[in-house]
């Protein structure tokens, strides 16, 4: 949930940076993994130290317990906060959310 809404008031999705990717595989570096989903997950904080320029500007929680927090507190945080990407660099037209 954490990585899909947007936190920063923005449109971008978030990776978290904390201890407990630790014992998830890294889970939480969210953005590196849909960047290349072919790296493992234990490589991820790798990918980001590389390459700090694509995921510097992005937002990050370092705390689960504070980005449910935010989520559950906060009025401008909720379901439909879930930014929705272009699909045109791709060459394919965004469909409409139903």
């Amino acid at each position: 949930m954490q990585e899909h809404l947007a936190f920063d008031s923005g449109n971008s999705m978030a990776s978290y940076y904390g201890p407990l990717n630790l014992v998830s595989v890294n889970l939480g570096c969210h953005l590196e993994d849909h960047d290349l989903p072919a790296i493992a997950g234990w490589r991820l904080p790798a990918l980001r130290r590389a390459a700090p320029e694509f995921y510097a500007s992005h937002y990050h929680h370092t705390s689960r317990i504070a980005g449910l927090w935010r989520f559950v507190f906060d009025r401008r945080i909720g379901l439909d906060s879930r930014p929705i990407r272009e699909m045109r660099s791709m060459g394919l037209a965004a469909q409409p959310v139903a």
